[in-house]
């Protein structure tokens, strides 16, 4: 499940969160602009209740962003993990042996330089990855159709 929840600090949204993981029942949760620096294992638990969690958070760099990639314990180990400004991965192997996936969970930057040099780190990235399955997903602040603005 991804989400660009625009303040995962505000009451409102930490409920529609906990609605949906009860609703979808996700392994692996990807939100991004969580726009707070407090997340912790109270706020965790409040979202996602009655399981067995891990979870690695990129902190925002002043009034935005902020990375938080969660998943359930019973489902997955941790393999690796990394933080970077705009992105973070996690390498997680099925429990019992099973196959490892690598997810990207991307907050992409505004400016079309900073964007184009996060693509080229991500063909870098896909490069010098094995087989395993790979997700980038996210907010890529990426536009494909006038409709899809906002602001329009």
């Amino acid at each position: 499940m991804c989400w660009n929840i625009r303040g995962l600090g505000r009451l409102e949204n930490k409920k529609n969160l906990r609605s949906l993981i009860s609703k979808w029942k996700p392994g692996v949760i990807c939100i991004q602009e969580t726009i707070t620096s407090g997340i912790d294992d109270n706020l965790i638990s409040f979202c996602w209740p009655n399981e067995q969690l891990s979870w690695v958070f990129q902190s925002p760099m002043g009034h935005s962003g902020g990375i938080l990639t969660i998943w359930k314990k019973g489902d997955f180990d941790l393999i690796n993990a990394e933080l970077r400004a705009n992105w973070v991965g996690v390498s997680l192997q099925l429990r019992n042996g099973g196959s490892t996936i690598n997810i990207f969970n991307v907050y992409a930057p505004q400016g079309i330089q900073d964007k184009l040099n996060l693509w080229q780190e991500f063909r870098r990235i896909s490069a010098l990855l094995d087989s395993s399955p790979t997700i980038f997903i996210g907010d890529f602040n990426e536009v494909r159709l006038q409709r899809e603005r906002s602001n329009c």
